[in-house]
């Protein structure tokens, strides 16, 4: 997945994988992703998702972006969702 962020004046794209669905009405998992829960204390009308980004300085980085926000995009055409036990195609 790919999108934009924007922060402090400037525009980043963004691109990483889907680790995790959030039901619409649901919450962010506070064990999972403290960092996500204490920025995002409110739940979204929609269903969206949970991205890991691996940055380039090894780091791994998780965002819940605004589902309208998302493109899918790979090398394959084909987006993945994937999680510790599975990968699933969407």
């Amino acid at each position: 997945m790919e999108w934009e962020r924007q922060s402090k004046g400037y525009t980043k794209t963004k691109r990483g994988v889907i680790v995790e669905i959030v039901p619409a009405g649901g919450y962010v998992d506070k064990v999972k992703y403290p960092h996500l829960a204490k920025k995002s204390g409110m739940s979204r009308d929609t269903v969206s998702y949970i991205v890991k980004v691996d940055d380039r300085n090894t780091s791994t980085s998780y965002y819940w972006p605004l589902v309208k926000n998302l493109k899918r995009v790979s090398r394959s055409g084909r987006a993945f969702l994937c999680s510790t036990s599975s990968h699933r195609l969407l």
